[in-house]
Order: structure tokens, then sequence, then C-alpha cells
């Protein structure tokens, strides 16, 4: 998961007090991957058409995560590490697929 999207622009979507409940929430549920330099050097060699993409991949894998959550799951590599929508885990968060729409993309993508 990319966090720093998260800390932008949920306040902007949901207001700051509930944007703050809810990253909790994830920090509860999701485990965050690092990045190395290992993992900026293994990225490199990713056949991805994104370098951003290609770090978080990198970065999932190395650090051994069950999954990436994403909303452009075309741009990574074909691969045994499963690429989630967030429709996908909309259950497991308990939000609605209505919740999920509103909510913008890292680029304020909808």
């Amino acid at each position: 998961m990319c966090c720093h999207h998260y800390h932008y622009l949920a306040p902007k979507a949901i207001g700051a007090r509930e944007a703050a409940r809810e990253i909790s929430r994830l920090l509860e549920i999701f485990r965050i991957a690092p990045v190395t330099e290992a993992v900026l050097k293994a990225a490199r060699q990713t056949k991805t058409s994104d370098d951003e993409d290609a770090v978080r991949f990198e970065a999932a894998r190395s650090a051994g995560l069950d999954g990436i959550v994403t909303r452009n799951a075309e741009d990574f590599p074909k691969t045994n590490l499963p690429i989630y929508l967030p429709a996908d885990i909309a259950v497991l968060m308990g939000l609605s697929r209505a919740s999920l729409a509103r909510s913008p993309g890292p680029r304020g993508e909808r």
C-alpha cells in the first residue's frame, strides 16, 4: 500500500477526523512494504510500463506480502503475487462500493 496517497487524499474526501480513523484501520489490517535500495535496484529490472508500479511490486514481493491493492492492476507484471482492486477488499474494510467510487485515485482520477 502506498500510504502517502491516503494521508493526502483521505482528509479531502472524508474529513480529517474520519480520515485519521480510517488510516488507523488500514494500518491494523495491512502491512507496509519498505522501499530499500535492493527494492529500487530490483524494480529497475522489472518488466512493467510504470516505474512507480515496479517499485510497489518489488517492495511487496521483497517483504513477502500476500498481494497488492491498486486501481490499475493491468500495469503490474504477471506473477503469482495477487493484485487486488479496491472493490475486492471492500468487504474486509467494511466499505461500500459507493464510498470507493467517490474517493479519488492517487492522481485525482475516479
